[in-house]
């Protein structure tokens, strides 16, 4: 673990110096023009919105929608020259007087996409409204109501009109079920392969030293770990495929998803971006490197050490980490330390239960008891270190993600965060069982039978614990849920009211 620790320091402080200052930061709408809930005596002639961060063109959407709910053609969408920050869409279509809502949609430096909506009035009588007959507004006020009751349905609000045009991310949006999977599924391999790592460099040492007759089952668990992580690393590379995918859909909707320019602003414009790429390299390091160590045993650890730390820092800059006002440096630094510290307890527990435990049952008949024995002894004190440091990078995230202690009670984020922290209650729980009751009994084959079931069960418990962990890194904390609340505020509160 220290070597893995070596190897993530200077990493991070390389990525954290790479990474631009005011890159880190989600992304809200900060004026508007015209300004929400603005009455205009004037009709516009664009729509101008002003965010708190740079802003990708090929990634962002504006939409407008009529009195009527129909759609108000709008030009080319660019940035302000003078403003990177500023996203500005010509109206091209004809206005009258009545509501129009704006739908807009962008994404974070992190990757995450935003999207809002507000409304304004154009008054009665405002300059430039074109010219027409009483007998033709009556007609343009009437037709859309009665071709909507001839259709048997009512017309759809202006909103969810204009919000369908920016593009729906559907089953693929950053808060459902089937992208949580995928997160999953990326935790859980990343996992294994730290587990891997620590097994190989820290487990199997302490045993040959503790115990040289029960060498080469060590050797033999060292093997089988190597082949699990090259397995684990080849989920993990699927699973960097099925994040760009859903990632794609989530940010621009499954109407813009695969359009090139969408795709390049994605993953080279984004703090996310970089971090798939960087996830991308370290599995192709970690296949290499694991596939190595599966032949010869003792080769490739290094590299896969690398491997893993890079994975490890990319999963922090695809979170909340990067989008935390004021630290992110260290609340990424603490995020990496975090999953180092899962993958050193849970990842390693999956080793000695799929690889190490297996190949001390391989050893001669009674041998295979204290084989068992060495083997989970040389991997307790890794659990105690990996749990400790697991608790406390957890608590200073919650902390900075929470703001009060009062939002773990009153928001969603919170809300999700108790129901991890009661899961983890009793995985530690199971653990200590393993720790002061069943490790100590260890010596026979039924008692190594038995850790191996409890180890299981804790296996199962950790598994929950990582879906639920994919639910919260897409979950807002409320400390960004306040900063949301703010600009809003500012957006109805300045404008240019004419």
């Amino acid at each position: 673990m220290r070597a893995l620790v070596r190897s993530a320091l200077p990493l991070a402080a390389l990525l954290l110096l790479a990474t631009p200052r005011p890159a880190l930061a989600h992304l809200h709408l900060h004026h508007a023009e015209p300004a929400a809930d603005a009455t205009l005596t004037t009709v516009p002639h664009e729509i101008r919105l002003e965010f708190t961060e740079r802003v990708q063109v090929a990634i962002s959407a504006i939409a407008l929608t009529g009195p009527d709910g129909a759609s108000i053609a709008l030009g080319p969408l660019a940035l302000d020259p003078a403003s990177p920050r500023t996203l500005v869409a010509p109206i091209v279509g004809t206005l009258r007087a009545g509501s129009y809502t704006v739908a807009w949609r962008a994404a974070s430096p992190d990757g995450h996409p935003m999207r809002g909506t507000y409304a304004f009035t154009i008054a009665q009588g405002a300059s430039g409204l074109p010219v027409t007959t009483s007998a033709t507004a009556e007609s343009a006020a009437v037709a859309p109501r009665g071709a909507a009751s001839a259709a048997g349905s009512p017309a759809p609000s202006p909103a969810a009109a204009a919000a369908r045009q920016i593009g729906g991310a559907g089953a693929l949006d950053v808060n459902s079920p089937l992208y949580a999977a995928v997160r999953w599924l990326g935790y859980a391999a990343l996992l294994a392969i730290i587990g891997a790592v620590a097994l190989a460099l820290v487990v199997v040492p302490r045993v040959a030293t503790r115990a040289p007759d029960t060498d080469p089952a060590a050797e033999r668990a060292r093997l089988a770990a190597a082949r699990l992580g090259w397995a684990a690393a080849w989920v993990l590379l699927l699973d960097v495929v099925l994040r760009l995918v859903a990632q794609s859909y989530a940010v621009s909707g499954s109407g813009g998803a695969w359009r090139p320019a969408a795709f390049a602003a994605l993953v080279t414009g984004t703090v996310w971006g970089w971090g798939w790429m960087l996830e991308g390299v370290a599995v192709l390091l970690a296949l290499g490197a694991l596939g190595m160590a599966r032949r010869h045993g003792t080769r490739g650890w290094g590299l896969a050490t690398l491997a893993a730390a890079a994975a490890t820092f990319s999963m922090a800059l695809s979170g909340h980490a990067v989008a935390t006002p004021g630290h992110p440096a260290l609340l990424v630094v603490v995020d990496a330390l975090h999953v180092t510290a899962a993958g050193g307890w849970l990842g390693t527990l999956l080793m000695i239960a799929a690889a190490g435990i297996p190949a001390a049952f391989a050893a001669p008949e009674g041998k295979r008891g204290r084989a068992v024995a060495e083997m989970v002894n040389a991997f307790s004190p890794v659990a105690l270190a990996c749990a400790t440091l697991l608790a406390l990078t957890g608590l200073i995230a919650a902390w900075v993600h929470l703001g009060t202690l009062d939002a773990l009670w009153h928001s969603d984020y919170g809300h999700v965060l108790l129901i991890k922290l009661g899961v983890i209650v009793v995985l530690a729980a199971l653990g200590a069982v393993n720790w002061r009751v069943l490790r100590p009994a260890l010596g026979d084959e039924p008692s190594a039978h038995r850790i191996r079931r409890s180890a299981t069960a804790e296996l199962l418990i950790g598994a929950v614990v990582l879906a639920i962990t994919a639910v919260l890194v897409a979950t807002p904390p409320p400390a960004e849920s306040s900063a949301a609340a703010q600009s809003a505020a500012m957006v109805e509160g300045i404008g240019p009211g004419r």
